[in-house]
């Protein structure tokens, strides 16, 4: 069964997400998302710029809260530089 999810588009950059029950689920991504989400209710993180690799190899983009600056656009250039690296080793499991 499919549950459709309420998501805005134009923000997200992607038409529209859906859960699908009994899909794998990367223990990795849920554990690296619930830290992030402690840290946020703690005030820690008051913004962010998000890539989401989909379960279909798509990928879409998410920015929320305060966002901006040259520290983060350093952390984005490491991400991307690790993207490259990984797409030339052909790993796309990283």
């Amino acid at each position: 069964m499919t549950e459709v999810l309420d998501f805005d588009a134009a923000k997200h950059g992607r038409r529209e997400a859906r859960v699908v029950e009994g899909r794998a689920v990367n223990a990795t991504a849920v554990e690296g998302l619930e830290e992030m989400l402690e840290l946020a209710k703690k005030g820690e993180i008051v913004g962010f710029a998000m890539v989401p690799m989909w379960h279909d190899n798509t990928a879409s983009y998410l920015i929320m809260g305060r966002c901006g600056g040259y520290a983060m656009l350093g952390a984005m250039n490491v991400v991307m530089t690790h993207l490259v690296g990984t797409n030339r080793m052909g790993d796309d499991d990283a």
